[in-house]
């Protein structure tokens, strides 16, 4: 019997970890024929001509690397080629300004930055109330903790959607002791302050009087509304022209940091974050690091800052080499020098929100594992689990799965819906359209959080993903945002308001034909994610974990069988087809009309300033 080895002992080069880095600039390809093409770098009209092979070497370069770790992996694509020659043509790019060394990248974001206008005034913290004095009793006294701590106290607005009158003189009284305590500013809007500002902007914008009653009135033909958006539309216009803070009542500070913290940035946009789990409130609450700088001066020293503000070391952000080494530029299209962080995001900790625990089955690898390892643990977890939920290193987003807690209002910012949940991810939905280049920071910080009353999870599997007309409305706004080309935040909206009508204008056939296609692909790709988690897990997950997994696929998949007129969650269940397509028509009509106002009133608040309240 004869074996044959085939052993590479090729001694493998050695790089020094020190040397600078370099990438290629993201750009354009156009083929010529005969084996030649044309690069044309992205926002740059100078054109490349190039062989194939020339441009297959420049594809090598995508990440940030050492110039002999690019040689040598041109050199294993090219096996053939001289490695004198191989130098000759990375060092030619080099001089074409087409690969870029790590340093002068950056550069390029922070003369950006520095060149750019400074940034609007603070405008303190805005807190969403409503009927629960203890909660805001609590945030309140975390706060004065926060500032006793030796950090400025923060200007205060409660904006009181209270409906009990007890409730409202309550929180009223709290607000006014803790403003004696800080000696910050304090202001309480409830039902007769928030009614002067409606009509405020009623008497100067009467053509929207529609729009203004949607997106800030308390009530609808004399019914209360109990949406949670409103509130938030009018922070939004009390704070026009600032930089905000803004939160709910049952938050709790101080801000922590991550348990596992990382240095540096993820300039790459992640839409995951990882979870820790635990089974007592108070340990979560404990989790993470404090700081020794003030966590919430922090989020309004990014917010509204040039993206390239991110490499100064000011920032406490400045990528590591090794996060280097994963920066593609030509993989982050948004991220160009004129880029504005417009918001960023606490995670929570505590309790996490949900009234299902399904989204556990969505997690990465680690955060899966620490849900699983042990099966008692894991049943208390399914069924009233307490998290640390957020990113362990900050991170460039999207997105908003968090209502964002600094806010640039400094330029028209977006709006969100104002009734049912789901308005966090309207907010980032409406910045994309406003500006293709905002961003939102994810930072590695977490915020506190603490229900009311305690509250067990639905089991696995319950019932399939649930999909409002909000979250209707952020998924058909992003298939959008690549198709839009208007140069002003106000067209663009204008624009994107026009694609809701044009929807809204679809026979009933076609309109709840894309609208059963929606909620079927919705299922469908939940659970492909589902599947993934599951093969991620590996054989050795546990039965218990896989067993409730798959009662959530099933449900999902039992939804895609459902053959009646497709609903939205939130719709009444007799709603038959017609009534299915005129709930959306006119769902549609009224966000297109919000939009196309929103530009008027929100410049409108800008205008009157502190006169508006």
């Amino acid at each position: 019997m004869e074996f044959s080895f085939d052993l590479d002992v090729t001694p493998k080069p050695k790089f020094d970890p020190n040397a600078t880095m370099f990438a290629t600039l993201p750009g354009q390809v156009a083929d010529l024929g005969n084996g030649e093409c044309i690069f044309r770098p992205r926002h740059e009209d100078l054109p490349h001509v190039m062989t194939h092979q020339v441009l297959s070497a420049l594809d090598r370069c995508r990440e940030f690397r050492s110039a002999d770790e690019h040689v040598e992996a041109i050199r294993q694509m090219m096996p053939g080629a001289p490695l004198d020659g191989i130098r000759r043509v990375f060092n030619g790019l080099v001089e074409r300004g087409l690969i870029i060394a790590a340093e002068d990248f950056a550069a390029r974001y922070i003369d950006a930055a520095a060149a750019a206008p400074a940034r609007a005034d603070t405008g303190g913290l805005y807190i969403r109330a409503c009927d629960r004095p203890a909660q805001l009793q609590r945030l309140l006294e975390s706060l004065h903790r926060h500032e006793q701590g030796g950090f400025a106290a923060q200007a205060l607005t409660v904006v009181d959607d209270s409906r009990s009158p007890e409730s409202a003189a309550a929180q009223a009284r709290l607000l006014r002791e803790h403003g004696e305590r800080s000696g910050a500013p304090v202001r309480h809007v409830d039902a007769a302050a928030w009614q002067r500002v409606q009509d405020s902007l009623l008497s100067a914008l009467p053509q929207h009087r529609a729009a203004l009653d949607d997106l800030i009135g308390r009530h609808r033909d004399g019914v209360p509304r109990t949406g949670p958006g409103r509130g938030w539309n009018l922070a939004l216009l009390l704070g026009a022209g600032r930089r905000i803070l803004f939160g709910d009542d049952d938050f709790v500070l101080p801000l922590k940091l991550h348990p596992e913290l990382q240095d540096g940035v993820e300039l790459d946009a992640r839409e995951m974050t990882t979870v820790r789990f635990y089974t007592e409130t108070e340990a979560a609450l404990r989790a993470g690091h404090d700081a020794d700088f003030d966590l919430l001066q922090w989020h309004l020293d990014l917010c509204g800052a040039p993206i390239g503000h991110v490499f100064d070391h000011d920032s406490r952000l400045v990528p590591t080499r090794e996060q280097w080494r994963h920066i593609a530029p030509s993989r982050l299209t948004r991220l160009v020098p004129e880029a504005r962080v417009v918001a960023t995001m606490n995670g929570h900790r505590g309790h996490s929100g949900s009234v299902s625990s399904d989204w556990m089955y969505l997690l990465d690898p680690t955060s899966s594992r620490d849900l699983y390892q042990d099966r008692n643990r894991y049943l208390r977890l399914i069924e009233a689990g307490k998290v640390w939920m957020g990113p362990d290193r900050a991170t460039t987003m999207i997105s908003t799965p968090f209502t964002p807690f600094a806010q640039d209002l400094s330029r028209l910012p977006a709006f969100v819906a104002p009734d049912e949940r789901g308005e966090d991810g309207t907010f980032g939905a409406i910045s994309r359209i406003l500006d293709p280049h905002a961003w939102v920071l994810h930072l590695p910080t977490a915020v506190g959080h603490l229900r009311d009353s305690e509250h067990r999870f639905l089991a696995p599997g319950s019932g399939a993903i649930a999909r409002n007309f909000n979250y209707f409305l952020v998924d058909f706004l992003a298939r959008c945002e690549d198709d839009l080309f208007a140069g002003t935040p106000q067209a663009r909206l204008a624009a994107a308001a026009s694609r809701l009508d044009d929807l809204a204008a679809a026979t009933d056939r076609d309109l709840l034909r894309m609208l059963g296609d929606y909620l079927q692909a919705t299922c469908s790709g939940h659970i492909q994610r589902l599947q993934s988690v599951a093969e991620a897990a590996g054989p050795n997950a546990p039965v218990y974990w896989t067993a409730d997994l798959q009662a959530v696929i099933k449900a999902n998949a039992k939804a895609m069988l459902y053959d009646g007129p497709p609903r939205l969650a939130g719709w009444p269940a007799d709603l038959d087809a017609s009534a299915c397509a005129r709930r959306l028509r006119g769902e549609l009509s009224r966000f297109a009309a919000m939009m196309r106002a929103w530009p008027d009133i929100w410049q409108a608040a800008h205008s009157l300033g502190d006169r508006l309240a």
